[in-house]
């Protein structure tokens, strides 16, 4: 052992002072790991490499109250996460989507070009330094860059999966065999594998082995961020989806169907109901929409800063979450468990799960009792769904905090 301290090399591209969904997991991982007597090094992109680092000096306060040290790293083809990642000046636009339909067309995964600076970064570390290499994916070559490093430092590695890789059902080219080699190689080599659904480990091992290596730690809220967090006061009754959809699964027009429902409902007592969306896929919730008859219902806020979307969740009347509209999916979609529950369900306001019956989010939801779990092919139900909430007072419960980090 390398100090009277276990010393972890945590790979996370998603840490503060990024602020997403996936940076709640990693801040959690890091800050309890720390708290139990670990000596953890963080590997992430170097802050003047980010979009957005206006959490800049929130991010060193966290870093110097827990203990962790940063290890700044470069990234390579940038162009691949243009969300992210600041783009190289003097590069046009075209050149980059061309190299991204390139990359999905190939496989290519969107860390590839991450691996060579975690290793650089890495070079003044002697081997037995480190006593273990962790690494969350995605990006999932963030599990090769481990695998590399650990036979460097003379340690084992763990993956820590928050999405499927090749097993992923939202995937919208086919999996390469190049890629499902890559992931069978790294899962024979590893020392464990962590998913977010406990669903989802025999899915993995029924497909890459390994049985007892593969463990669920599913994710949860942190109180520390959420209690502070002030509430937005909407001038009406708002229904609030903050996030992304993946079609067929995750769409919004079945909700916004039966928000309609409500608003036309005889005696007017929801005529001032309305639907806030918070989030990157503006044309989608606009076409459902319109599509639907409730283009007037719909406030679409785009992307906001995580602070914003906190706000309107936590303020909101009810807060939708969508796994899949669909009534029959395969085993990995009613292992699904999104981030989004866990936020919405440390925020405190009453939540509306779409969700497939037996799903593992359902289970959740119910356990937690933070709100009702519908399937999505009843806009009918889901607005009798919808009524029952939005007489509900908001607040979390005490068994919400199960699901606390």
């Amino acid at each position: 052992m390398s100090s009277s301290r276990p010393s972890l090399l945590f790979i996370a591209r998603s840490f503060p002072p990024v602020a997403n969904i996936a940076t709640i997991r990693m801040a959690s991982i890091a800050r309890h790991l720390a708290r139990c007597g670990w000596k953890i090094t963080v590997l992430a992109p170097h802050p003047d490499l980010l979009r957005d680092s206006s959490n800049r000096e929130a991010a060193v306060e966290f870093c110097r109250q827990e203990g962790i040290q940063l290890i700044p790293t470069g990234y390579d083809w940038r162009s691949l996460v243009p969300g992210l990642l600041r783009q190289r000046p003097g590069l046009p636009g075209i050149f980059g989507g061309i190299a991204r339909r390139v990359a999905r067309w190939l496989d290519i995964d969107d860390g590839a070009g991450w691996i060579r600076p975690i290793l650089n970064a890495t070079k003044h570390l002697p081997a037995g330094s480190i006593d273990l290499v962790l690494a969350s994916g995605s990006p999932f070559a963030s599990f090769e860059a481990a695998r590399l490093l650990a036979r460097r430092l003379r340690c084992p590695f763990v993956l820590d999966y928050r999405d499927p890789w090749t097993l992923r059902d939202f995937r919208t080219v086919p999996v390469r065999p190049w890629t499902v080699r890559k992931e069978r190689r790294v899962c024979q080599e590893a020392a464990a594998i962590l998913h977010v659904s406990p669903m989802l480990v025999p899915i993995h091992v029924s497909a890459f082995g390994g049985a007892e290596r593969n463990h669920a730690l599913t994710n949860g809220f942190d109180p520390e961020m959420l209690d502070s967090v002030p509430a937005r006061e909407f001038e009406h009754p708002a229904i609030v989806y903050a996030g992304r959809f993946y079609p067929p699964h995750r769409v919004i027009q079945p909700v916004l169907e039966a928000v309609r429902m409500l608003h036309e409902e005889p005696g007017g007592q929801w005529t001032d109901l309305r639907f806030h969306y918070y989030g990157v896929d503006s044309g989608q919730v606009r076409q459902a929409a319109a599509a639907c008859g409730a283009e007037g219902l719909l406030v679409d806020h785009g992307k906001v800063p995580q602070a914003e979307s906190f706000a309107a969740s936590k303020g909101a009347a009810v807060n939708v979450v969508v796994t899949s509209v669909l009534k029959s999916v395969d085993q990995g979609i009613l292992g699904n468990l999104p981030g989004k529950l866990f936020e919405v369900i440390g925020l405190g306001s009453p939540v509306l799960l779409v969700s497939p019956d037996g799903s593992q989010a359902r289970m959740i939801l119910d356990h937690a009792a933070s709100g009702i779990g519908v399937s999505g092919e009843d806009p009918a139900r889901i607005a009798e769904a919808l009524k029952e909430l939005l007489q509900r007072r908001a607040g979390r419960g005490p068994q919400a905090d199960a699901y606390s980090w």
